[in-house]
């Protein structure tokens, strides 16, 4: 079987794809699948948020692409010691810890030794077969200027009682 994996990711230096903004990376993409049930969500977690320049406030985060039965259900922040390490995947629901996206201030530097860090958590589900969601759109702004980014994740949903897509789904 599949695990869901434990991410620990950083949108500063491997995983986003910026059109400018504080928000950089190299476009490098990632990701982790799981063999999961239908239309139970699905919690992964860990994707690191970090500014390269001025702080920057999250709007919201969307499903870049979805495929097959794939669904991003919610996704939440939350801020946590630094030598925590990333949220542990495949519960049912967000960590109670997780805030909302919406409004969420990112202040930690890219590459500092800092106390605290934020972390992206994603819930994902699918329906009947293979689903798949295919990186993370996530909206922030600066002042009164606003940015998008392509987060370069994937999160494969994989059904065990149908081998629709081996090269990501095998055992």
């Amino acid at each position: 079987m599949v695990g869901a994996a434990l991410l620990a990711i950083s949108a500063c230096s491997t995983s986003a794809a910026a059109n400018g903004g504080p928000l950089r990376g190299d476009g490098a993409g990632y990701g982790a699948s799981v063999v999961t049930v239908p239309n139970r969500p699905n919690t992964m977690g860990g994707l690191l948020l970090c500014t390269n320049g001025a702080a920057f406030v999250l709007d919201s985060v969307r499903a870049a692409a979805v495929h097959g039965s794939g669904k991003l259900e919610d996704a939440g922040i939350r801020s946590s010691p630094a030598e925590d390490g990333a949220i542990d995947g495949g519960q049912g629901v967000l960590p109670a810890v997780m805030g909302p996206v919406k409004a969420y201030r990112v202040t930690h530097v890219c590459g500092s030794s800092g106390n605290m860090v934020s972390e992206l958590g994603i819930q994902v589900s699918r329906g009947h077969g293979y689903g798949a969601v295919d990186g993370l759109r996530i909206n922030y702004h600066v002042g009164n200027t606003s940015y998008k980014a392509i987060y370069k994740f994937t999160a494969t949903l994989c059904d065990p009682s149908a081998n629709d897509n081996p090269k990501y789904c095998s055992d």
